[in-house]
C-alpha cells in the first residue's frame, strides 16, 4: 500500500513542482533588480521535483505491496483525521487572526498548534514556534520586503 501511494504522491509532487517552475519562468523581471519574482517559486518548484523523484526512488527500492492505493483510508483513525485537518485549520486561523494579532503572533500560535497536534513536547514546540515565526518575519518583511500584518504588536510598540 505504501509503495503505490508513495508512487502516486511522488508523481503528483514532481509534476506540481515542474508546473510551478514553468509558470514561474513566465513572471516578468523587475527592472533594476538582480533577483526577479521567479526565483522563489522556481526554488520551491525545484524542491518539489526533487522530493517527488526521491519519493519515487524510495518506492522503486522497496519491496512490493499488494494492497490497493487507497487502503490507507480504511485505517484513518481520529488522530489521523486531526492531523489531516490541521493544515486547512491553520490556514483558516491565519485568515481570521492575522490582521488582528499580526503575523508574528499568528504564526507563533499556528506553529505551536501544529506541533502540539504532532505531539511535540511543549518546550520544544514553543521554542520552534517563536524562533520560526521571527525568522519568517525577518526573511519576508525584512529581506524580501513583503508587507505582513503588524497587528497588536505594531499598535502596542509602534
Amino acid at each position: 500500500m505504501i509503495q503505490l501511494n508513495d508512487r502516486i504522491s511522488g508523481v503528483v509532487l514532481a509534476a506540481l513542482g515542474a508546473v510551478t517552475v514553468a509558470l514561474a519562468q513566465q513572471l516578468p523581471p523587475i527592472p533594476g533588480q538582480q533577483v526577479g519574482p521567479s526565483l522563489l517559486p522556481s526554488l520551491i518548484g525545484s524542491g518539489l521535483v526533487v522530493c517527488g523523484l526521491l519519493l519515487m526512488l524510495r518506492v522503486a527500492r522497496a519491496k512490493s505491496d499488494s494492497q490497493p492505493p487507497l487502503a490507507v483510508f480504511d485505517r484513518l483513525d481520529r488522530r489521523g483525521l486531526v492531523c489531516v485537518l490541521a493544515i486547512p485549520a491553520a490556514c483558516v486561523i491565519y485568515i481570521v487572526l492575522a490582521d488582528r494579532l499580526g503575523f508574528v503572533l499568528t504564526a507563533t500560535l499556528i506553529l505551536l498548534l501544529l506541533q502540539r497536534t504532532l505531539r511535540v513536547q511543549w518546550l520544544t514546540a514553543i521554542v520552534i514556534a517563536v524562533v520560526g515565526a521571527l525568522a519568517f518575519n525577518s526573511v519576508f518583511a525584512g529581506l524580501l520586503r513583503v508587507p505582513l500584518p503588524g497587528g497588536i504588536l505594531t499598535t502596542a510598540f509602534g
